[in-house]
Protein backbone atom coordinates (compact mmCIF):
# COMPACT_ATOMS: atom_id res chain seq x y z
CA UNK A 1 0.00 0.00 0.00
CA UNK A 2 1.19 2.98 -1.04
CA UNK A 3 1.69 6.58 1.01
CA UNK A 4 -1.51 8.18 -0.24
CA UNK A 5 -3.44 5.16 -0.32
CA UNK A 6 -3.07 4.73 3.68
CA UNK A 7 -3.73 8.71 3.95
CA UNK A 8 -6.84 7.79 1.88
CA UNK A 9 -7.91 4.48 3.57
CA UNK A 10 -7.00 6.60 7.01
CA UNK A 11 -8.96 9.59 6.05
CA UNK A 12 -12.16 7.27 5.00
CA UNK A 13 -12.04 5.35 8.09
CA UNK A 14 -12.13 8.61 10.11
CA UNK A 15 -15.15 9.73 8.31
CA UNK A 16 -17.05 6.68 8.92
CA UNK A 17 -16.80 7.03 12.61
CA UNK A 18 -19.24 8.27 14.65
CA UNK A 19 -17.29 10.95 16.30
CA UNK A 20 -16.55 12.68 13.31
CA UNK A 21 -20.08 11.72 11.68
CA UNK A 22 -21.84 13.46 15.04
CA UNK A 23 -19.62 16.36 14.92
CA UNK A 24 -20.42 16.78 10.97
CA UNK A 25 -23.84 16.72 11.59
CA UNK A 26 -23.68 19.13 14.57
CA UNK A 27 -21.75 21.27 12.59
CA UNK A 28 -24.10 21.79 9.90
CA UNK A 29 -27.26 21.89 11.76
CA UNK A 30 -29.27 24.33 13.58
CA UNK A 31 -28.38 23.08 16.90
CA UNK A 32 -24.95 24.56 16.55
CA UNK A 33 -26.19 28.31 15.51
CA UNK A 34 -29.12 28.16 18.31
CA UNK A 35 -26.17 27.19 20.55
CA UNK A 36 -23.83 30.04 18.82
CA UNK A 37 -26.84 32.52 19.60
CA UNK A 38 -27.53 31.30 22.91
CA UNK A 39 -23.82 32.22 24.31
CA UNK A 40 -23.86 35.49 22.44
CA UNK A 41 -27.28 36.06 23.77
CA UNK A 42 -25.59 35.43 27.50
CA UNK A 43 -22.75 37.80 26.49
CA UNK A 44 -24.98 40.66 25.73
CA UNK A 45 -26.47 40.19 28.94
CA UNK A 46 -23.60 40.07 30.95
CA UNK A 47 -22.57 43.01 28.86
CA UNK A 48 -26.21 44.67 29.68
CA UNK A 49 -25.60 44.24 33.59
CA UNK A 50 -22.37 45.89 33.98
CA UNK A 51 -23.75 48.79 31.75
CA UNK A 52 -26.38 48.81 34.09
CA UNK A 53 -24.71 48.59 37.16
CA UNK A 54 -22.14 51.51 36.23
CA UNK A 55 -24.97 53.87 35.09
CA UNK A 56 -26.15 53.14 38.38
CA UNK A 57 -22.54 54.51 40.17
CA UNK A 58 -22.80 57.59 37.69
CA UNK A 59 -25.99 57.98 38.92
CA UNK A 60 -24.79 57.72 42.50
CA UNK A 61 -21.94 59.63 41.68
CA UNK A 62 -24.03 62.45 40.13
CA UNK A 63 -26.24 62.73 43.07
CA UNK A 64 -23.49 62.80 45.68
CA UNK A 65 -21.66 65.57 43.79
CA UNK A 66 -24.95 67.79 43.61
CA UNK A 67 -25.78 67.34 46.82
CA UNK A 68 -22.16 68.22 47.86
CA UNK A 69 -22.19 71.33 45.64
CA UNK A 70 -25.77 72.63 47.18
CA UNK A 71 -24.97 71.93 50.56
Amino acid sequence: MGFFTFIAEARRAMEESSAVAALKKFRDSDELYQFNRTVHNMIQHLNNSELAITLKRIRMLDQHLTQSVVS
